[in-house]
């Protein structure tokens, strides 16, 4: 199973890229219990903003990458990715070759960003892992949300 150490960044990532970008966080949380883990942040941003969500989404993912080089448990992050891929390609109908330029350029940024915010991240990490969850009054008093 998974740490909640490594899952608390993950979803610390997504709720502080999210919040960077302009997104209030409504709720973060973690549980584990029965040997499952569950977690899930609760944002609102932009719709129609496709790339932003796809950083957002994507931001997790590097997280945990960069805290044990594994992405078990990203599965409901990549169905989401790919949904916005489409998205992204309906929207701007690009050939395939520019969709995978474009969507390898959001994944550098985000990847830049999530660099930049670390310490960020792990001081929300750690909040998400002593309080198991966080409601928005409590992510403003992080720095986390606009």
């Amino acid at each position: 199973m998974i740490s909640a150490e490594i899952v608390a960044h993950h979803e610390a990532a997504h709720a502080v890229v999210a919040a960077t970008l302009g997104a209030f966080i409504d709720r973060a949380a973690i549980d584990v219990s029965d040997n499952y883990l569950r977690s899930f942040v609760e944002t609102t941003l932009a719709a129609g903003c496709y790339e932003l969500q796809y950083m957002c989404c994507f931001a997790g993912v590097v997280a945990q990458r960069r805290l044990d080089g594994d992405m078990a448990g990203c599965a409901r992050d990549f169905r989401q990715l790919e949904e916005l891929i489409n998205r992204i390609d309906q929207r701007d109908a690009v050939d395939l070759e520019e969709l995978v330029r474009h969507v390898v350029a959001i994944e550098a940024i985000t990847e830049e960003r999530v660099e930049q915010l670390w310490p960020q991240i792990e001081e929300f990490a750690a909040q998400l892992l002593q309080s198991k969850t966080l409601a928005g009054n409590e992510i403003k008093l992080l720095g986390a949300s606009p």
